[in-house]
């Protein structure tokens, strides 16, 4: 099962319901939250990996609701991570729980506080012309202090999906 963990904005615009009790995440590669900001005119959603903090983004588009959540994310991180050593991660660890959807809310502050940051880079990429996906990679070269000042792009790749 995937996990998103929208923003409480978020979750009330595409009517989402958060879980109020909060299961152990057993896959953490499909553990991912989700923000909506605007950039260059248009609005688009960053999804971040909760442990790695690995950014996607994607044109808000069309999404409406959980479904077509899934499915935007599913089209952004593909574009996204197939040129990427996080494209295994992806096909492995990802792609296996997109059998269903579990909403909870994001799980601290200094994680958000760390997307706010990768969003704020993000959209400087976006407003220079880059594509989501191209805006994607140079943001996930970010190094951040939540991760030890390692970047998205260097933890994702190592994360192993199922904990047993």
């Amino acid at each position: 099962m995937i996990t998103f963990r929208p923003t409480a904005a978020l979750a009330k615009k595409l009517d989402l319901s958060l879980s109020a009790t909060i299961p152990a995440i057993a896959n953490r590669a499909a553990d991912w939250c989700v923000q909506e900001f605007r950039a260059a005119r248009r609005t688009y959603l960053l999804y971040c990996n909760t442990p790695s903090l690995y950014p996607v983004i994607a044109l808000k588009q069309g999404v409406t609701d959980g479904e077509a959540l899934l499915f935007n994310f599913i089209m952004a991180a593909e574009a996204t991570l197939r040129p990427t050593p996080g494209a295994k991660v992806f096909e492995l660890w990802v792609q296996t729980e997109m059998s269903g959807i579990q909403y909870l809310p994001i799980p601290d502050q200094s994680v958000q506080a760390s997307i706010n940051d990768l969003m704020r880079i993000a959209q400087g990429h976006l407003e220079e012309g880059l594509t989501p996906a191209v805006a994607s990679r140079r943001t996930a070269t970010t190094p951040l202090g939540i991760l030890g000042l390692k970047s998205p792009e260097a933890v994702f790749p190592r994360l192993r999906g199922v904990s047993r």
